[in-house]
């Protein structure tokens, strides 16, 4: 990939997608004033981090860290309590927890719009992808809750802007950014599968070893803050075992990872099912895109073998793959991950689009998918907010 060095108007189109994501993540972000989903989870196992617990968790520890030294630094000292779902946060300070999400979700969009300037030349082209995530709807509902996913996604992606600028020292800070992504959950070693290709394809081979070295020091380094290293392997079998033991019963909004890319699942994550409700609201139009742009993308690949479509392609399939072949139960947000880098190959399609219907009609469908993704936002607003 060629180095491209940012502009002075490329960041302020990315600082103006932050605050668009920001006033669209904001508002109300403090409704209900009790958990949500697994709200009640993290915030009682910050509370139980805080207390000098260890090994509390089927998921590596960097959020339950981060969160436990979010609450502490906002006063919270209640190491007693104990947070119910079906009553409110009390003393828990889950309203600077909430908008530290607001705000890094709103950041992901500006990550997204500059991992896509790498990609796509065009402009027009490359606002696709970060305004795609600025309205949607399971994105937006992700960055206003105490939940571990929209760090995944900020870490990782961040993660992989370094990786696509080059040179040792940014390989070096991608390779951590990485590495917390999966220390947040396992589920996050598909950017380090895509970032180990990516070097691959663009003949930077002698940086593999680096990245996982980096990566993995990191990991190690994030659990040797709540154990010995002597029980590192010791950690990682009780983790094993604790995502083995959930089972299908005992879940009912499991779903099939089949069903993921068609939002086809109704996940209602807080309310009394009827008319006071947050459930997890994909912006169907994008989403929509996204299955057929891979179709597409195959086909360009056979024809084009361009390595940027190659690399975007084999982010969105080492992130989503994995789940067809784990036998535990999975849920809808586990597609969270490939859904951006889905979203980042998108453009790819619309730009064949143009190709096949002339340039002439290039702003006609650049209207058509930015109304209709907008569209869907607003239609879904009600069981966001």
């Amino acid at each position: 990939m060629e180095k491209i060095i940012f502009s002075k108007k490329d960041y302020l189109w990315a600082a103006g997608i932050v605050l668009a994501a920001f006033l669209i993540r904001i508002p109300n972000f403090t409704y209900p004033s009790a958990p949500v989903w697994d709200e009640f989870h993290y915030t009682n196992y910050a509370i139980r981090t805080l207390n000098g617990e260890g090994a509390i968790d089927v998921h590596p520890p960097f959020m339950r860290l981060f969160f436990a030294k979010a609450a502490m630094l906002s006063g919270f000292r209640d190491t007693a309590l104990k947070i119910s779902i079906s009553e409110d946060f009390k003393s828990f300070p889950y309203v600077p927890l909430r908008f530290m999400g607001v705000v890094t979700g709103s950041l992901l969009a500006g990550i997204i719009y500059l991992i896509s300037k790498k990609v796509f030349k065009e402009n027009s082209l490359a606002l696709i992808p970060p305004l795609f995530a600025v309205f949607d709807g399971f994105l937006i509902t992700y960055s206003r809750l105490i939940l571990p996913e929209i760090y995944i996604l900020f870490f990782g992606f961040l993660g992989i802007l370094f990786l696509l600028s080059g040179g040792l020292l940014p390989i070096i800070i991608g390779g951590i950014l990485i590495g917390i992504s999966f220390s947040i959950k396992w589920s996050a070693l598909g950017f380090l599968a895509s970032g180990i290709l990516y070097l691959v394809l663009f003949k930077k081979i002698k940086y593999v070893l680096p990245l996982i070295l980096i990566s993995c020091l990191t990991y190690f380094y994030i659990f040797s803050l709540i154990a010995p290293s002597s029980q590192f392997i010791k950690y990682q079998k009780a983790m094993y075992a604790g995502q083995l033991a959930f089972t299908e019963k005992e879940i009912s909004y499991a779903s099939s990872p089949i069903k993921w890319p068609f939002a086809d699942n109704q996940f209602i994550l807080w309310g009394n099912g009827k008319d006071d409700i947050i459930k997890l609201s994909p912006n169907l139009f994008s989403w929509a895109l996204i299955p057929c742009s891979l179709i597409i993308s195959l086909y360009l690949i056979y024809r084009n073998k361009d390595k940027k479509l190659i690399f975007l392609l084999a982010g969105y399939l080492a992130s989503y793959i994995p789940f067809f072949l784990i036998s535990r139960p999975v849920f809808l947000y586990h597609y969270i991950i490939p859904l951006v880098f889905g979203f980042l190959f998108v453009p790819f399609s619309i730009s064949l689009l143009i190709d096949i219907f002339e340039v002439e009609k290039k702003k006609k469908i650049f209207a058509v998918t930015h109304t209709a993704n907008a569209l869907l936002f607003l239609i879904f607003i009600p069981f966001i907010y």
